[in-house]
């Protein structure tokens, strides 16, 4: 298995699409625990709307987590612009919490 790190984009002006989506976007995280080890909304200061999101994730391949990160509610649902997918070299010592 292979660590990816998912930076995602969030389109302005769709925390219409955020309540929308936001049950059946965290039960995909939960669904996909096994594959998705961190999971966080991204903001300017704690307290405010995210403007994107990122994901630590374990999958075989790129294509796997590709399909991870394109088949979540929120993607698929049109709130997120996009991503920046990253093969991590995980920190010798660092591989316990993945």
């Amino acid at each position: 298995m292979s660590v990816w790190i998912a930076i995602f984009e969030d389109k302005p002006n769709t925390q219409h699409l955020f309540d929308e989506h936001k049950a059946a976007h965290l039960a995909y995280l939960g669904a996909h625990s096994a594959q998705v080890k961190f999971a966080a909304g991204l903001c300017e200061n704690h307290g405010e709307p995210s403007y994107g999101g990122m994901w630590i994730i374990r999958a075989d391949s790129r294509e796997d987590a590709v399909q991870i990160c394109e088949n979540d509610p929120f993607f698929t649902g049109g709130r997120r612009a996009g991503y920046k997918l990253a093969a991590a070299h995980v920190a010798p010592g660092f591989e316990r919490i993945l």
